[in-house]
C-alpha cells in the first residue's frame, strides 16, 4: 500500500514538473518561434514587392513602407495550365500595377512549360496594367513561352485575376466584401473559362505542344544512340 501511494506521489512530481518545464519552455521560445514566422513571411512576400512590413488578412497581404504608410498588396491565385495547377504569388502597388511575381508551384511539362517559372517570362509583367496582361497572341504585351501557349496563358490570366481582386478591395467598402468575394469567385470562373472560350485554337495549340514534346523525345533518342554509336 505504502509503495503504491509512493509511486502514485513520485509519478505526480514528476507529471508536474515536465508541464512546468514546458510551460517555461513554451513562454520563452514562443516568441521566438512568432519571429521567425514573420521573418520567413516577410521574406516570401518581399520576393514580389519590396516593403518594411506586411498585414495579413485572410485573402491578401497588405504592405508597408517605414512611416506605416499602405503600399500595395501581395496576392496569391490559381490558374489551370495545361497539365497541372499553376500557384502564382503576385505583387501589386496602389495604382494598380505588378510589382513581381514568383511561380509556388506546378507541374507542367519539363522543358516547355515549366519554363514559366524562368525570369525571362516572370521579368515581363513587372510594370504591366490590367489592360496590358494578355499574351500578344491575343493582343496583350506578354510574350509567351514558346511551345507553352497554355501555360502561359494561365499564368498571364491568374495574375489579372491578382489585379482585379485588388482593384474590388481598393474600391469596395467593408458593407458588400461579401458581393466582393462572389464577384471575384466569377472572375476566377472567366479566367479559367479563358481557356476553352476558343475550343478550336486551343485544340490547335495543344497539338502544337504534343508535337513539340514528341520532337524533343525523338531529338534525346537520337542523342542517345549516337553516344551508343
Amino acid at each position: 500500500m505504502n509503495e503504491t501511494l509512493h509511486l502514485g506521489i513520485t509519478l505526480m512530481v514528476i507529471s508536474l514538473t515536465a508541464g512546468v518545464a514546458l510551460a517555461i519552455t513554451n513562454y520563452y521560445t514562443s516568441p521566438i518561434i512568432e519571429s521567425q514566422k514573420e521573418r520567413a513571411m516577410k521574406e516570401s512576400l518581399s520576393k514580389v514587392i519590396e516593403a518594411d512590413s506586411f498585414r495579413e488578412t485572410n485573402n491578401y497581404s497588405e504592405a508597408y513602407d517605414e512611416q506605416g504608410n499602405a503600399i500595395g498588396k501581395v496576392l496569391k491565385v490559381a490558374a489551370k495550365g495545361y497539365s497541372s495547377i499553376i500557384n502564382v504569388m503576385v505583387g501589386i502597388d496602389k495604382n494598380n500595377k505588378i510589382t513581381g511575381i514568383e511561380v509556388i508551384s506546378q507541374q507542367e511539362t519539363p522543358g516547355l512549360g515549366a519554363k514559366i517559372k524562368e525570369s525571362s517570362f516572370l521579368q515581363q509583367f513587372i510594370g504591366k496594367t490590367l489592360e496590358e496582361l494578355k499574351i500578344k497572341k491575343d493582343g496583350g504585351k506578354i510574350d509567351a513561352v514558346t511551345g507553352a501557349t497554355i501555360s502561359s496563358r494561365a499564368v498571364t490570366n491568374g495574375v489579372r485575376q491578382a489585379i482585379e481582386q485588388s482593384m474590388g478591395i481598393n474600391q469596395t467598402s467593408e458593407s458588400n466584401a461579401e458581393q466582393i468575394t462572389n464577384d471575384d469567385s466569377e472572375n476566377g470562373l472567366d479566367n479559367e473559362k479563358g481557356f476553352e472560350d476558343d475550343n478550336e485554337s486551343d485544340e490547335e495549340e495543344i497539338e502544337e505542344e504534343r508535337d513539340e514534346i514528341k520532337e524533343a523525345d525523338e531529338s534525346e533518342d537520337r542523342e542517345d544512340d549516337e553516344e551508343d554509336d
